[in-house]
């Protein structure tokens, strides 16, 4: 679970520790190419436009969003986070 539920940005240090958790679902919206110098375990790969268009949206789960830079997921999970959804997140 994640403990501050208000805040859109999670730390790499809680990230380590939560990643694998079953209620969490790592989003990597990173390029193919950014993404082939390394991956994150049991990620989904969505690009941003599917995911504002077709969030995934089990309300029992958390979703973090990892871009290359931590901008383009903020701006995702705050959106998402204003049109209702309030269980994403965005990997600082």
């Amino acid at each position: 679970m994640i403990k501050n539920m208000q805040n859109i940005e999670i730390g790499i240090n809680d990230f380590i520790n939560i990643k694998d958790n079953d209620d969490v679902v790592v989003i990597d919206m990173r390029s193919d190419i950014e993404r082939s110098y390394g991956n994150i375990k049991n990620s989904i790969h969505l690009d941003g436009e599917n995911l504002k268009n077709d969030p995934p949206h089990d309300a029992n789960k958390n979703y973090i969003i990892c871009c290359s830079r931590g901008k383009t997921s903020y701006e995702i999970a705050k959106e998402l986070r204003d049109r209702g959804f309030s269980n994403y997140y965005s990997l600082n």
